[in-house]
């Protein structure tokens, strides 16, 4: 299964970068083609909680976006991912792409099928009736494009599919348009 503390990508020609989930909060080492930087810490969620999942994508030459879900939200029945990018010149701070209920154990998962455009997966783990945990996990998903921005929304996600219980999955983009989930 994905370990979700851990993240890494390559941004272009000896550009390396890795992600991981320390203390609750995410720390960031790059390889530039001949020497590895310092750790960068990018600390915890703006709401002072740990993380314990992060994804990384590279949507385009020297830019990368990662996902990260704090630790409390595992429980939680409003869990938000946060967003922080690299646009080559600038990191850009936390943000909020939304609420996705439940939080899944396995977070979130980020691929690219582009230059600037990023399809971001995950899961509200439960459904609830009362207090009670019942039908199946809806797979969530939302994308990111140059142009347009989050669809549907910022903080919006779309139910990929709410047959799947209990819900493991992995994404692969491997062409132009094509995302395979297993």
């Amino acid at each position: 299964d994905r370990n979700p503390e851990f993240s890494a990508i390559t941004r272009g020609a000896n550009k390396l970068d890795i992600f991981v989930v320390r203390n609750g909060e995410i720390w960031m080492k790059s390889w530039t083609g001949s020497i590895w930087t310092n750790w960068n810490n990018f600390g915890k969620a703006p709401t002072g909680e740990k993380f314990y999942a992060v994804t990384a994508v590279a949507a385009g030459n020297n830019r990368w976006d990662i996902f990260a879900i704090p630790l409390v939200s595992i429980s939680s029945p409003n869990s938000v991912v946060w967003h922080m990018s690299f646009d080559g010149f600038y990191t850009w701070g936390w943000e909020s792409v939304g609420s996705i209920g439940t939080a899944s154990p396995g977070g979130v998962q980020a691929v690219s099928t582009g230059n600037g455009r990023i399809d971001l997966f995950t899961a509200d783990n439960t459904k609830l009736e009362g207090n009670t945990i019942v039908g199946n996990a809806p797979a969530l998903w939302k994308v990111w494009t140059a142009s347009g921005g989050w669809s549907p929304s910022q903080t919006g996600w779309s139910t990929l599919d709410n047959t799947m219980n209990p819900l493991s999955f992995h994404a692969l983009a491997h062409s132009g348009n094509r995302i395979d989930l297993f």
